[in-house]
């Protein structure tokens, strides 16, 4: 009788498959009960043999189902992707997803080895800076992050030569509400 069954997840636990471009820890799902169950390894578009007492079995992955668009944070060192990169997915599959690297290549990540990224909200903007004050526009694009600001800044300084440009990011906000009690105040709120 086997261990796995058609379905399980599992993970290489001995270093057996390097002729196959496997090592420890990469991750696929059996396509068959059998003592030598054949495997669909994540991270090649081939399934392989191997040995039962070489792979064990591993949680299903997390039951969040990311779409093409999305970024992932990827939590492993594979190719060009370090723990803590940003990627977005490209495309999404049953075991994990396809997602472009910083070196603009395809690389694959099963779900065990990303995180959804939440969107955060664009805080940057990029402001002229006169005398050491930052004179922002009146309606100032607000850039995704502090990077595209930058690069914004240093467009519009070529533009501009001999003027001084400075990124500003929004650390916190207040909002003040007028509440009416027995005395009128003003309350401070989360923005």
């Amino acid at each position: 009788m086997s261990k796995f069954k058609v379905g399980d997840r599992v993970r290489l636990t001995e270093d057996t498959m390097r002729d196959y471009n496997l090592q420890v820890g990469d991750r696929g799902t059996v396509r068959e009960d059998s003592t030598v169950p054949y495997v669909d390894w994540d991270k090649l578009s081939d399934y392989w043999a191997v040995l039962e007492d070489e792979i064990e079995l591993v949680e299903q992955p997390v039951a969040w189902p990311p779409k093409v668009g999305d970024r992932v944070r990827s939590l492993v060192h594979w190719c060009s992707t370090e723990p803590g990169d940003i990627l977005p997915v490209t495309t999404v599959l049953d075991s994990g997803v396809w997602a472009t690297d910083r070196a603009g290549d395809s690389t694959f990540l099963s779900y065990e080895e990303i995180e959804l990224v939440t969107a955060a909200q664009p805080t940057a903007i990029v402001a002229l800076i006169e005398s050491g004050q930052l004179k922002p526009a009146t309606r100032p694009k607000v850039h995704a992050d502090q990077d595209s600001a930058a690069k914004e800044a240093e467009r519009l300084a070529l533009l501009y030569p001999g003027s001084e440009f400075g990124v500003s990011d929004l650390a916190d906000s207040k909002i003040a509400d007028t509440v009416t009690e027995t005395v009128t105040r003003a309350v401070l709120r989360a923005a």
